[in-house]
């Protein structure tokens, strides 16, 4: 068998074997992980004003506001206007560049606010969705008009599965861009929204994350920066109260970064999600982290309490949720 077919083998070896041996020490890993309590800013009052601003929901990538009645924050709107937020799930390209993404939550948030009469908002982002926001905040000067964002599992130094997407090499070759071209054109038929998979890909990237858009898109101070990781793993045999399995759609990808990276939620490494102040892990992979599929999420992770618990944490109303098992009142 030649190098280049062993390869993926290999990786998936040494994960399938770096998730077993780590199976004693779970509980070391998780706080290790988790670091230690929030300080500072984290814990900061906020005013009134901001106790009753909206609450902008960003989603990821393939993501959308809700298809055939399923939301892609699974009944989390409904959740948060229960306890009484305002609360808007924008609508953005699923598959598009992060600032063609950003350009239509700025059109969203606009309405929202002149809506509401409020002065800002507070963004809760899950995966690219993070990145959108702070182009949105950075770039696109709404620093002023947005109190805070939460971003969850974002690549805010890239993932590894972009890279892999693009199967990457220093340039591609050009029957990738008829390739591109012809999924684009497709998913466009599919979804009816623009479009741009490969430009998407490509902002995921590690290389354009670190060199170009981190530099490019520097913490605005009027804005409150806060971030969580998800973490799942592989092995079966585990107390699932408190520790997640990864769902089978996402085993491949957690067991390449798991080998490469460390510590995932089958899409986006732990050291990559953290920004700002970050809060700690959910025991939760890529889809639970959203209440995807359609709410079968794991024991361990009750995703409505977190967001609920999240949104009162943005508005000044409770502690920051940090509990890997957290569970609703």
């Amino acid at each position: 068998m030649s190098s280049r077919r062993l390869a993926p083998w290999l990786v998936i070896v040494v994960g399938v074997v770096l998730a077993a041996s780590g199976c004693a020490a779970l509980e070391e890993m998780w706080a290790s992980i988790a670091g230690p309590p929030p300080q500072g800013d984290a814990q900061r009052e906020v005013t009134d004003s901001e106790r009753r601003a909206p609450i902008l929901l960003l989603h990821g990538m393939a993501g959308f506001d809700a298809v055939i009645g399923v939301e892609y924050f699974y009944k989390v709107p409904e959740a948060l206007t229960t306890d009484g937020h305002a609360v808007v799930a924008a609508v953005v390209d699923p598959f598009n560049s992060v600032a063609r993404r950003a350009e239509q939550v700025a059109t969203q948030l606009d309405k929202v606010l002149l809506a509401t009469g409020a002065r800002g908002a507070h963004l809760i982002a899950h995966s690219q969705g993070g990145l959108d926001a702070r182009y949105l905040i950075s770039t696109l000067g709404y620093g002023d008009r947005v109190l805070s964002l939460t971003t969850i599992a974002t690549p805010h130094h890239g993932t590894l599965i972009a890279d892999a997407a693009l199967g990457w090499v220093p340039n591609l070759p050009a029957e990738a861009d008829y390739a591109f071209a012809l999924i684009d054109k497709l998913g466009h038929g599919v979804t009816g929204t623009d479009v741009d998979l490969q430009a998407q890909l490509w902002g995921l990237t590690r290389r354009y994350v670190e060199g170009t858009f981190n530099p490019q898109n520097p913490d605005d101070p009027r804005v409150r920066y806060y971030s969580y990781a998800g973490v799942t793993q592989a092995w079966p045999f585990v107390d699932r109260e408190t520790v997640d399995i990864v769902n089978p759609g996402l085993l491949a990808s957690y067991l390449t970064l798991k080998a490469l990276e460390g510590e995932n939620d089958g899409m986006v490494s732990v050291k990559s999600a953290r920004w700002g102040a970050f809060l700690g892990v959910l025991a939760a992979d890529h889809m639970d982290e959203v209440g995807q599929p359609m709410g079968a999420t794991s024991k361990a992770f009750d995703h409505l309490a977190f967001y609920r618990a999240l949104s009162r944490f943005v508005t000044g109303e409770g502690p920051a949720p940090r509990l890997r098992n957290l569970k609703a009142p």
